[in-house]
């Protein structure tokens, strides 16, 4: 190597290895989690992770005006059913995806709501009694007839990511 190749070279080793781990650092933090293994759940069926028993999955829209969303938005809130069991078992916020597009929404804790009394917002480990997980996520409108309730979820030496088929 010889002149602009050989002063250069720290600098071109550097561009070889930042441009990769960018763009996948760019994909995992914007698009979500480092890929999971996916596992597809038809509409008002529950699945076993271990011990576990998570699902089935409901959304309901919530009144906009009263949680004071933006107009032309849908508020709705997504229900999670939990089965406790005795293994360790970890769940993340759910997240809407659109089957037709592919757009993406995530829960939100700026609306004026709360989960009702018997709900919890996180996976209760130090519980044996069945709850429902509840979480707020704001919707845009255009939005197809099936959407997808994706549940990361790890127990029983697996990480998954839950993906339930719900109708509006």
């Amino acid at each position: 190597m010889t002149g602009w190749w050989k002063r250069n070279a720290p600098a071109l080793v550097a561009i070889a290895v930042i441009l990769p781990v960018g763009a996948y650092a760019v994909d995992t933090i914007e698009f979500g989690y480092v890929r999971n293994t996916p596992v597809r759940i038809a509409e008002g069926e529950s699945y076993r992770v271990g011990d576990w028993i998570v699902g089935p999955v409901t959304i309901e829209s919530l009144d906009a005006d009263a949680v004071d969303a933006p107009p032309g938005t849908d508020p709705v809130v997504v229900t999670i059913r939990i089965d406790p069991g005795h293994d360790d078992f970890i769940c993340q916020s759910p997240t809407i995806v659109d089957a037709s597009s592919g757009r993406t929404w995530r829960s939100r804790t700026d609306l004026a709501w709360a989960p009702a009394d018997d709900q919890l917002t996180y996976c209760a480990s130090d519980t044996v009694v069945p709850y429902d997980i509840a979480h707020a996520i704001l919707l845009s409108g255009g939005l197809g007839e099936h959407l997808d309730v994706v549940v990361p979820v790890s127990g029983d030496d697996q990480i998954l990511d839950l993906r339930f088929v719900v109708s509006r």
